[in-house]
């Protein structure tokens, strides 16, 4: 468990905000600041893919079984969707750094 980078709780979708935490614990965790800044700068389109998570479900204000059903199919088609773009972001982000090192 000591790979493990403990990150602060952002309560908003800031890519900054994100960007200066991972850099901020990579530094404190014995990355050089340069390494940090390589390691955010490869990592922007994964959090940019992250930041864009939003998710307004359409939900009445006295909900019944099917809207709740609906509510979790809609939860769950976003989730995937969500998780697809972090795969193939991953994906790429593999394959082109397979081609460069």
């Amino acid at each position: 468990m000591d790979n493990i980078l403990q990150f602060p709780k952002v309560e908003s979708n800031s890519k900054d905000e994100i960007r200066s935490s991972l850099i901020n614990n990579l530094v404190e965790n014995g990355a050089s600041k340069e390494r940090a800044n390589l390691i955010a700068e490869r990592m922007s389109p994964f959090l940019d893919i992250l930041c864009s998570f939003e998710f307004h479900p359409d939900f009445p204000e006295n909900p019944k079984t099917e809207d709740y059903n609906l509510l979790f199919k809609q939860i769950s088609e976003k989730i995937s969707i969500f998780r697809e773009e972090l795969l193939l972001e991953r994906i790429s982000s593999e394959c082109w750094n397979t081609q460069c090192d």
